[in-house]
């Protein structure tokens, strides 16, 4: 997993409280298992119009060069709160997102968000909607490693787990952590051997 420590970058707004499940995916392409072109799914219900072949909708924000160029998604209140499928997160991932924030994010989609190296962050309702006054028009920064976002003229707090977070600033993923778990077994039966042999 690529490790982050910060991010400068515009943000994509799209004022959709609630979103969640298959207005982020529909579920036939939710069972994809390529990660690779799953981004032009995102939202596919609302960003295309009807039949086929599929025709962008002129008026959708994804459909803009000005999000294509953003790294950090802004969905609205209450994120994901019941999400099913990691298809989500690699969707989010392959537009070209790297952070989503919202005031309340679905804790299995934070499961997911950490397991692909999405970063997942939590702030203020209050701070959320300040957020969405800077959409498309000013940079923000990301600072993970201070817990802040830094505004043009202002700083915001934001809440993301500890274990979360250092597992981020290492880039350590599921297999690192998995490999350092078994090869500190190993270090501690040897030692446990060793002290052993010499006490005999």
């Amino acid at each position: 997993m690529q490790a982050f420590h910060t991010l400068t970058s515009t943000l994509t707004c799209l004022n959709w409280d609630g979103l969640d499940n298959n207005d982020l995916i529909p579920k036939l392409h939710a069972k994809r298992i390529k990660r690779a072109g799953s981004g032009e799914f995102l939202l596919n219900n609302s960003r295309y119009q009807p039949g086929f072949p599929r025709r962008e909708r002129p008026d959708h924000l994804l459909n803009h060069g000005i999000a294509s160029a953003s790294q950090i998604l802004i969905p609205g209140a209450d994120f994901a709160l019941t999400i099913d499928f990691e298809q989500v997160v690699w969707a989010i991932l392959d537009a070209g997102y790297r952070v989503v924030i919202s005031n309340q994010i679905g804790e299995k989609f934070k499961n997911f968000a950490l397991k692909n190296g999405l970063v997942a962050l939590e702030v203020s309702l209050t701070d959320l909607h300040q957020l969405e006054k800077l959409a498309g028009t000013s940079q923000v920064k990301v600072d993970l490693e201070k817990e802040q976002i830094v505004m043009p003229e202002a700083s915001l707090p934001f809440r993301i787990g500890s274990q979360a977070k250092a597992r981020y600033l290492n880039g350590d993923s599921e297999i690192d952590l998995t490999l350092a778990a078994a090869n500190q077994a190993l270090i501690d039966y040897e030692a446990k051997w060793n002290h052993f042999y010499q006490t005999k």
